[in-house]
């Protein structure tokens, strides 16, 4: 086999291994609506102090998968204050007697936790019956203030998401409403408007010609397009506002829509919409 013959050859071999290696898209449309943001997976805990030794506890109602070293009886109960003392123990939105599982940190298991902003941030949405509570130290200036207790295998933790949802609990307060789940992580956003539907059934993407995801803090930059690593964390597929009730403030909205936060069992679908243009990629191997 001669030279030329063998460069030929490994020619025709490159080509094929790039042509099984190409990437193709294919572009999707989906439609969020304002009120349907991500349930009982993003919560604040209640504090804008620096904390350390973050402990997630979870009660899931089933007795039978407690496991010793790590499940521990006890309460978790509101607690606005910090002061350690129940706020409420005749609600039972407010107060929880049960077994709580102490929950594993990390991407790939239960929970992550946002130090600078004091949110903790779930792998999944936390099911209907199940509930969360946390210990942790706070610190205040010189001070380390310690928040819930585990004393003799018997716990107390700060109630964070009850069983049920309650808008009128303080607990309300600790949900995030801010974070949609738009795409699948490793999609590409192509482009992402907010519309407003009006009382004549028209479809506005702007207000007084500027863009919704301008209005809300989407496109910080000015440039037509949500900003990338602060608005879409595109690692993850999640839309975050700055706003934690982004469709309910009247400082920017002429219209405003809190009713999404207010009464998530509404009927109908509210005011305003997501409109995502994205592409899902596929590599041929």
């Amino acid at each position: 086999m001669n030279n030329k013959y063998r460069i030929f050859i490994f020619v025709i071999m490159l080509l094929l291994l790039i042509a099984c290696s190409t990437t193709t898209t294919e572009s999707e449309t989906e439609t969020l609506w304002a009120r349907e943001f991500e349930h009982r997976r993003f919560f604040w805990i209640g504090n804008y102090d620096e904390i350390i030794n973050l402990e997630v506890y979870v009660d899931d109602n089933d007795n039978q998968n407690n496991t010793i070293g790590i499940t521990y009886y006890g309460e978790a109960y509101l607690d606005t204050n910090d002061n350690n003392i129940p706020d409420d123990t005749t609600n039972p939105i407010n107060y929880k007697l049960g077994y709580f599982t102490l929950q594993t940190k990390g991407s790939s298991d239960f929970y992550l936790f946002d130090s600078s902003n004091n949110i903790i941030e779930l792998n999944y949405c936390l099911p209907v019956y199940y509930v969360l509570g946390v210990r942790y130290k706070s610190i205040i200036g010189s001070d380390t203030i310690e928040i819930g207790s585990l004393q003799n295998d018997t716990i107390q933790l700060k109630l964070i998401c009850p069983e049920q949802l309650d808008t009128t609990s303080y607990t309300w307060n600790y949900a995030m409403k801010n974070y949609y789940q738009i795409l699948s992580p490793g999609s590409r956003l192509d482009s992402l408007s907010i519309y407003y539907i009006t009382s004549g059934n028209e479809h506005k993407d702007k207000q007084n010609d500027t863009t919704y995801i301008e209005l809300l803090g989407l496109d910080q930059n000015h440039d037509g397009l949500v900003d990338e690593n602060t608005a879409f964390l595109s690692n993850r597929g999640l839309l975050r506002f700055p706003n934690r009730e982004p469709f309910a403030d009247s400082s920017i909205l002429d219209d405003p829509d809190p009713v999404i936060y207010t009464n998530p069992y509404m009927t109908g679908n509210g005011k305003y919409y997501l409109l995502i243009f994205y592409s899902e990629i596929d590599t041929l191997d």
